[in-house]
């Protein structure tokens, strides 16, 4: 299949359908978020793994997570990776990563316990 326009070939009418509808004489629609960055593309997708693959921190000890900031990825090395969690619940055998899930949970789960205290 060819692109009437730019003679463009396609081995399958869906990849000339896409071509025409989103790229032959079109301005990328789809700009990288990044302010110093100039990256643009017609595809959502392309987009997507141009972020991944130039703006996103990966953690390199457990591969699983990026991050899109370092002050982020260096919060995870420092709280999350591989460490077991610091916060205690003083109420049940739960324990949190950081103090401010710990609160959520106690807030949520032990509402009664923390009334009954502030009050007696």
């Amino acid at each position: 299949y060819r692109c009437h326009s730019c003679n463009r070939v396609y081995k399958y009418k869906h990849g000339l359908v896409q071509h025409v509808r989103y790229e032959c004489g079109k301005e990328p629609q789809f700009r990288c978020p990044e302010p110093s960055c100039g990256y643009k593309s017609n595809r959502k997708f392309n987009l997507k793994i141009h972020i991944m693959s130039q703006h996103e921190q990966q953690c390199s000890r457990c591969l699983m997570r990026c991050y899109k900031n370092k002050k982020s990825l260096l919060r995870h090395l420092r709280y999350e990776c591989h460490k077991d969690p610091t916060f205690s619940c003083p109420y049940c055998p739960h324990k949190a990563k950081y103090k401010n899930t710990l609160v959520t949970h106690i807030k949520q789960r032990h509402r009664q316990v923390v009334c009954d205290r502030n009050f007696v």
